[in-house]
């Protein structure tokens, strides 16, 4: 899924190949657009090698880069063809809701889903609604589509007028409720366990901050858990005793480092307490 806030089509990721930090990617990227959707008007900024606009939107082609990069030719443009088929699915979406967007808060309510994104969203510039989960990742507001999600603006919320916690309970709530059917995938035996959740809904990430999902975790685990984030799609925790916790931890740093939709390399806390970042003293053991 792509993220769409205030008209920009934003994903964000690590990938640093020559081609993409040259434009000649980015170039591929928008030569495809040409010929695909002729009627789109594309506009290439000569100072950012990694983005192109279409009308209102700026697209960023970093993580479809980590997607194609090695495929074989035939490969590459399918996949290629089809993220321009989510922009263009985006365009569509915007144009017919344009006209709604007076969308009251109750209207909204059952698409508020709580997410997790890197601070460097905030960089963009967009008004988005957010507050701090630690120092590489803030929580914002997911406004959910069938194969997107919108993020909501400061705009929106000072129209409805509804307080930042009851959005964030809204959102909490919603997630919860749509991970009911959702099956972590647990392993225990000696010296503790771990537990991987990967759906590929796009919230996977998100349910870090879910205490009835972790509740139902750790009533296989233990009371608390060190978790981390490395992906959108991809959340990873063990218990702290774990024999296997510094090669886990290895594998959700090599997650980080492949993306698509990398998140961060933090590990956190999770307890009936909530969750927090893990302490310096409490992280040595892994640096």
């Amino acid at each position: 899924m792509m993220l769409t806030m205030g008209g920009a089509l934003l994903v964000t990721s690590c990938s640093k190949g020559d081609d993409l930090q040259s434009g000649r990617f980015r170039d591929e990227v928008a030569a495809a657009a040409r010929t695909e959707f002729p009627d789109w008007s594309i506009a290439l900024d000569p100072a950012d090698p990694t983005t192109f606009r279409v009308d209102a939107f700026q697209i960023y082609v970093g993580n479809l880069y980590a997607v194609v990069d090695g495929l074989e030719p035939g490969r590459r443009r399918a996949e290629i063809v089809k993220f321009l088929g989510v922009v263009e699915a985006q365009r569509r979406k915007k144009a017919a809701t344009e006209s709604t967007s007076g969308e009251t808060f109750d209207q909204a309510r059952p698409r508020l889903r709580i997410q997790i994104v890197p601070t460097d969203y905030l960089a963009k510039g967009l008004d988005v609604v957010h507050r701090k989960l630690s120092d590489e990742l803030v929580i914002v507001y997911a406004l959910d589509e069938p194969d997107s999600y919108g993020t909501l603006t400061n705009k929106q919320i000072d129209r409805w007028g509804v307080a930042a916690a009851t959005v964030e309970n809204t959102a909490i709530a919603n997630l919860e409720d749509a991970s009911r059917t959702v099956e972590p995938k647990i392993r225990t035996g000696r010296g503790g366990g771990f537990v991987t959740i990967s759906t590929g809904d796009s919230y996977d990430g998100a349910r870090l901050l879910l205490p009835g999902f972790l509740d139902r975790v750790r009533k296989d685990l233990g009371p608390s858990l060190v978790m981390m984030v490395p992906r959108r799609d991809f959340l990873i925790g063990w218990t702290a005793d774990y024999s296997g916790r510094l090669d886990l931890y290895a594998d959700a740093k090599s997650e980080f480092e492949r993306g698509p939709y990398s998140r961060s390399r933090e590990l956190f806390l999770a307890s009936a307490e909530g969750v927090r970042p893990l302490r310096p003293e409490e992280r040595s053991v892994y640096d």
